[in-house]
């Protein structure tokens, strides 16, 4: 029996009355036999439930907004639902309520382990640690590092910085998840049928002649999506990954890249859209060519009535491929001499009834180009600016119209294009060479493209995604008006001869002008030459789907669509969310761990209130309170005596059949199923 037991009542024994008296006066007891109410060991319930809910209803709260904020972190447009950012709102009244839930739940969770040896606090210094949860927030924290300080040596158990750190996970956690989420500019999905522009199936072929896509080819201005500017890619297609998809408005691949998506070019709203859509599906894919053995067109070699002073010319070739076409194209008025040849084929006509395909199919377009340098009277100049000579990316395995003798003379071969007449009419079988004005020549650069189109309906989302694609050709429209459009990629004779044009376009140092010609600080590059083509097929899809257009005046509304609107949404903030994630697992599963171990097991009281401490103070009452350090107005870290005090909550009177719950030493555990009074 513990030394508390010395100094309780003995059993069937009441306490009625205690009165104080001055020195005239004693304490007087008035004892009577009378039975003792007695009690089991109860449960709570409610806090065990408050403990395991409360967190894990926090945890999975968060894990929704994480949720939408990393789904649509690298997302171009952010997507919400209505009324979203009560979702932001609500957070936090779910974290502070979640919080007291915690708190409620282990401050029951704390009585009841202090039943526990496992957990059982050595002494009541270490218990009155406890008191007023004083683990729960920032200033116990500090006064349990003030006492260790002043103490010098450890004031409170494994169980108080158990909870301690249980409960400092949320109040790091909580604070930190705003940053990971902020209010975003965004849009919500509306019922309401858009305002478009674009071409509908029957004014495809109905279009203004005059065509503005080459005057922005030779700019070099971006091909950027009119309205709000959505190219719409298949599902499969990861949209981060694609450079031109990652800002609005999107714009069509200009750039050097491994390979391009099938695109669909649909009409085009300020607001996104859903819906089934009529619209331009397109691919193009290019590519720098290494040997001239790639060319499928090019290498027909036709015979060509072209010479040095020629500038252009167009064939039409003898092949299975109908609509296989050349075009030679020189230039003669620059210190860039430049022959190029243009391969390309028709894959079809949109709406041209003749064709056996109503839509277009994969068709090539073929660019090489032999490059030569001259002096021109530039000596002047040449002293100011060397004329670079590099070629990057050069093309093997084919001749060219110039060539350097062994005596170091340059010449023009004639009959690169075939053997023609002289001015006889005779027709030699040897090869015609003339010497030239050239002191270099370059290797060959080309570059290779495969295209396709077609038109028709697909089921487009606000995402960006396009699925569901269906053939729709337009119809034919009557002989007055503009006539069928060629398919798309028809650019062979918008850029043929355009060497300068290659240039700007892609915003490369252009020549400079002199009374006798153009200046060019190097050769063009095979990189230049792919850009410059990439962007003449990317301005001939604008055109074909919005004209070049980017204003609304000639807006509809489009039919079997629905619009958004625009809203704040909520998206991704300054921290990633994974860290007050981490935070919020750990303190949640603790949670749960320590309310299904201990929530539901018996103890004497709801927690550890002043009521218990009261009583546990009153069965040590003779022991502590002649104590010399024992005052009121000291702290009660400074009382050494409550180092010598058990700290155990159990029973006192294990060997009895009514016990009495006060602090003891190591080992009286309460009986779970005994009475207690």
């Amino acid at each position: 029996m513990s030394t508390a037991s010395s100094y309780l009542l003995e059993p069937e024994l009441e306490l009625h009355n205690i009165t104080n008296a001055d020195s005239h006066t004693t304490n007087k007891k008035t004892l009577s036999h009378v039975q003792p109410k007695t009690y089991k060991l109860r449960r709570f319930p409610l806090r065990a439930a408050a403990l395991i809910v409360g967190p894990a209803v926090v945890l999975a709260y968060y894990a929704f907004i994480w949720h939408l904020v990393v789904t649509r972190a690298e997302d171009t447009l952010k997507l919400g639902i209505p009324n979203e950012l009560w979702i932001h709102y609500c957070w936090f009244v779910v974290g502070v309520f979640g919080l007291n839930f915690s708190k409620y739940g282990l401050l029951g969770i704390e009585a009841s382990m202090l039943h526990d040896r496992n957990w059982q606090v050595k002494s009541t210094m270490k218990l009155l640690m406890h008191c007023d949860s004083a683990w729960s927030s920032p200033g116990g924290w500090l006064k349990c590092g003030s006492a260790l300080l002043r103490q010098k040596r450890n004031v409170a158990g494994r169980l108080w910085y158990t909870l301690a750190v249980l409960s400092l996970f949320p109040f790091i956690a909580l604070p930190l998840s705003g940053l990971t989420m902020e209010p975003v500019d965004g849009y919500v999905a509306s019922h309401e049928s858009p305002l478009a522009i674009g071409h509908k199936p029957d004014d495809f072929n109905r279009r203004p002649k005059a065509s503005k896509e080459t005057l922005f080819w030779k700019t070099g201005q971006s091909p950027t999506i009119p309205g709000i500017g959505i190219v719409y890619t298949a599902p499969h297609v990861q949209r981060n990954s694609v450079p031109y998809l990652w800002d609005l408005p999107n714009s069509l691949p200009s750039n050097i890249s491994e390979s391009n998506p099938e695109l669909f070019l649909a009409p085009q709203a300020n607001v996104p859209i859903s819906g089934r859509v009529w619209g331009l599906l397109i691919g193009c894919n290019c590519s720098i060519v290494k040997s001239f053995s790639e060319f499928a067109i090019l290498n027909q070699r036709t015979t060509a009535d072209f010479n040095e002073t020629s500038s252009l010319t167009e064939l039409k070739l003898n092949s299975s491929q109908l609509s296989d076409r050349i075009i030679i194209a020189a230039n003669s008025n620059a210190n860039l001499v430049a022959h190029a040849q243009i391969g390309f084929n028709f894959s079809g006509v949109y709406g041209q009834t003749g064709w056996a395909a109503t839509a277009p199919t994969p068709a090539l377009f073929e660019y090489a180009l032999w490059q030569g340098n001259r002096e021109m009277g530039f000596n002047l100049l040449r002293e100011q600016v060397n004329f670079s000579t590099t070629i990057d990316s050069p093309m093997a395995d084919v001749g060219g119209p110039y060539f350097q003798a062994k005596n170091g003379t340059f010449y023009f071969n004639q009959t690169f294009y075939g053997n023609q007449p002289d001015e006889n009419g005779t027709v030699s079988s040897e090869p015609v060479y003339r010497s030239t004005s050239l002191s270099h020549i370059a290797p060959p650069i080309g570059v290779r493209c495969i295209r396709d189109s077609k038109l028709g309906y697909a089921d487009v989302d606000r995402k960006g995604h396009f699925h569901s694609f269906t053939k729709s050709p337009p119809p034919h429209v009557d002989t007055h008006e503009s006539g069928d459009v060629f398919g798309f990629g028809y650019i062979g004779h918008d850029i043929a001869g355009k060497f300068t044009e290659l240039v700007t376009s892609t915003n490369s140092p252009p020549p400079l002008r002199f009374t006798h010609g153009l200046y060019y600080p190097s050769y063009i590059q095979a990189e230049t030459l792919y850009q410059s083509i990439m962007l003449a097929h990317a301005w001939n899809a604008l055109e074909l789907m919005y004209d070049s257009s980017y204003t609304f005046q000639s807006a509809y509304i489009l039919p079997n669509a629905t619009g958004s609107r625009a809203s704040k949404v909520m998206g991704p903030g300054a921290i990633p969310p994974i860290y007050v994630g981490v935070l919020f697992a750990l303190w949640a599963v603790g949670s749960v761990i320590l309310g299904c171990g201990y929530g539901l097991r018996r103890r004497w009281s709801e927690r550890l209130d002043g009521y218990s401490m009261f009583r546990f103070g009153a069965d040590f009452a003779r022991e502590i309170q002649n104590e010399p350090d024992f005052a009121c107005t000291a702290e009660f870290e400074e009382c050494q005596a409550l180092w010598k005090l058990p700290g155990l909550v159990g029973d006192a009177q294990p060997a009895r059949d009514i016990g009495h719950i006060t602090l003891v030493k190591w080992g009286n555990e309460p009986n779970k199923g005994k009475r207690y009074h």
